[in-house]
């Protein structure tokens, strides 16, 4: 039903136009009337009609005037001008500033008018239909964007996928990537912790351009991708193809790393140093080739800023399977956290622990710190999906506690450390939590989609008051507020994209209306969208 609202200071203009069309039957709902434009601007605001059917002359605000603030605005909303015999001048101005048509009021019929609005509201029709193609499309695109972070995480940090998943996967997001001559390079920031003290909006746009400049360069080089895998820390995965002569396809590789260098300087006055592992010729040796990287790039104490190392220059290449894959089955552990059988998660953790132990002397500190990270990632992973909170498990950041880490009997210490707390953590999540978080999870998943009360707590099971009543007291906020925080906050990391209009940001966080949002936006940011992007 397509509302409409009427705007014409003669009462009997207004009860005339209402009486002249059948307007439940044509698909179209009255919601309301104004004398002036002035009212009527205020009621265009509140009531978000889809037409208003203004006459031109009226006190306080004229229909041109009222057309005037409304697209100024930027609100989605369709005129239809009445007009007189002299008023010609003033319908080429209307007609100017955007409104759709217009209608003599002395010849206006019911049928002409029905047919005006009809074509109006099939222009209404398409054009919705349109924006909600291009909304899917971009969601589509950004969603893709996303899950190929996610699977190329899930492989270098250990989740055992075979060659034949792996490039199932690959397929299904559209990515080229052989499985063959496969290298990893892992690019660091030198300085690192120079960025801690940006505002958020100053991070997303950092990460954003080195990415941006990364892809730019590998667009030359058929097949690559990269990923931010933790702060500061950028991965990008390479492939030769069928190249034979490897030794030679070494200068390509060294020329990658020359322009990336070049182009983080010259763009971003920023420095890196780049570990670089060796090639291998399955997907199932990510891993290593990951593990290998990061080893080399951690050995640049006594080298100079924006140094590339490499993996083969340092470690003979017979030792590097023995030294540096995982054996452990992290995957196993990743079934517990799935399962969410805290009993399991224990013994997987204890199985961990021995393992490191029986096996000491083949493992080295670069091994120990690369499954380390794994279950950083693993674990953050399962608590990002549940929306459980993350400050009792890690009062600092994990990553940084593994560079302070030395000695072996230093990660066991830590691993035991971090089975406690998760365990006390997951044994303390008990069930408002767990019904909180999986409507977090809900909502999370579907923030660009109408989302309710009564929608969520039919997800979760539970009744809407009850829901509402747990949440508010379990998290201090009201559960609308939460879903309205979710939207601005993808909102933002979207604008810090620059790469889409307010418009399209605003259905892709599920707003129709780009006004609302914009009013919404600034209420919770204290700026507009067009400040925040600019």
């Amino acid at each position: 039903m397509h509302k409409v609202l009427i705007v014409d200071d003669e009462v009997l203009a207004r009860v005339g136009i209402k009486s002249f069309v059948q307007w439940n039957e044509a698909g179209f709902e009255v919601v309301g009337e104004a004398e002036n434009g002035k009212k009527a601007f205020a009621m265009i605001m509140d009531l978000q009609p889809d037409i208003v059917i203004t006459d031109i002359h009226m006190p306080v605000m004229n229909g041109i005037e009222l057309i005037k603030a409304v697209k100024k605005e930027n609100i989605p909303v369709e005129f239809l001008v009445l007009s007189a015999y002299d008023d010609f001048e003033y319908v080429k101005e209307a007609m100017r500033l955007g409104a759709n048509d217009y209608i003599l009021k002395l010849e206006m019929e019911p049928k002409a008018l029905t047919e005006l609005l009809n074509k109006l509201r099939e222009k209404i029709e398409t054009e919705h239909t349109k924006k909600t193609a291009e909304k899917y499309f971009m969601r589509s695109k950004e969603n893709i964007s996303t899950i190929q972070e996610k699977l190329f995480k899930e492989m270098v940090f250990g989740h055992k996928y075979r060659n034949d998943e792996f490039e199932g996967k690959l397929k299904e997001i559209q990515i080229t990537l052989p499985g063959q001559n496969l290298i990893c390079l892992v690019l660091n920031l030198d300085n690192k912790g120079r960025f801690d003290e940006r505002n958020t909006k100053d991070v997303y746009l950092l990460d954003y351009a080195i990415m941006n400049i990364i892809n730019e360069v590998l667009v030359d080089y058929q097949y690559g991708v990269v990923f931010c895998s933790r702060p500061e820390e950028y991965i990008i995965i390479f492939s030769a193809g069928e190249e034979k002569n490897l030794d030679q396809y070494d200068h390509k590789v060294a020329e990658l790393e020359r322009l990336i260098k070049r182009f983080l300087k010259e763009y971003l006055n920023i420095s890196v140093t780049i570990g670089v592992s060796n090639f291998f010729q399955e997907y199932v040796k990510l891993p290593i080739a990951y593990q290998q990287a990061l080893y080399a790039v951690n050995q640049n104490f006594n080298l100079p800023r924006g140094s590339t190392i490499r993996y083969k220059d340092i470690i003979p290449e017979s030792s590097e399977d023995d030294d540096l894959s995982l054996d452990l089955d992290l995957k196993n552990l990743e079934r517990q956290f799935e399962a969410a059988d805290v009993l399991g998660i224990g013994n997987s953790f204890d199985m961990m622990i021995n393992y490191f132990l029986v096996d000491a002397k083949k493992i080295t500190r670069e091994h120990l710190k690369a499954t380390c990270a794994a279950l950083i990632f693993m674990i953050n992973s399962y608590l990002d999906k549940y929306k459980m909170e993350k400050g009792k498990l890690w009062e600092i950041d994990p990553y940084k506690q593994l560079e302070e880490l030395k000695t072996q009997r230093d990660f066991i210490s830590w691993i035991e450390q971090l089975k406690v707390k998760l365990l006390n953590e997951l044994d303390h999540a008990d069930e408002p939590k767990r019904m909180i978080a999986k409507a977090k999870q809900f909502v999370n998943r579907n923030y660009m989609e109408e989302i309710s009360l009564e929608s969520v707590s039919k997800y979760i099971n539970f009744s809407a008051n009850y829901f509402s009543a747990v949440f508010k007291k379990e998290t201090g906020t009201n559960f609308i507020d939460y879903v309205t925080n979710v939207r601005i906050e993808a909102a933002k990391r979207l604008l810090t994209e620059q790469k889409y209009k307010i418009y399209e940001i605003s259905q892709m966080v599920g707003y129709e209306n780009e006004h609302y949002f914009s009013r919404v936006f600034k209420k919770i940011t204290g700026v507009s969208p067009k400040r925040f992007n600019g």
